[in-house]
């Protein structure tokens, strides 16, 4: 995806990169981008519903998407936190069955 994304004139977000691994007993998954990444200040709030940064209060979105990933990981056995980056950096861990 690049540009803008037309239908409601917001700027595309940025690419995202992911990479999995298998650890003993469990699975990883991480997603990232390159884009500004969560405040430091929302820490684990950033899964709770409707959790939004300020600056992203203008922008598109509701704050529910890693509100919904945390649901299902835990539903599963698994977690979901925030890692070390430049951008937003997410990490799944989910139990192999």
């Amino acid at each position: 995806m690049s540009g803008s994304d037309s239908r409601a004139g917001w700027p595309a977000a940025p690419p995202l990169s992911r990479r999995g691994r298998t650890l003993p007993g469990f699975a990883t998954c991480e997603v990232s981008d390159e884009g500004k990444g969560s405040p430091d200040s929302l820490g684990d709030q950033a899964f709770d519903r409707f959790a939004r940064g300020d600056e992203s209060r203008t922008g598109r979105g509701n704050g529910l998407r890693l509100a919904l990933v945390r649901a299902v990981a835990e539903a599963q056995g698994g977690s979901v936190a925030i890692g070390p980056g430049p951008g937003a950096v997410v990490v799944l861990r989910v139990p192999i069955a």
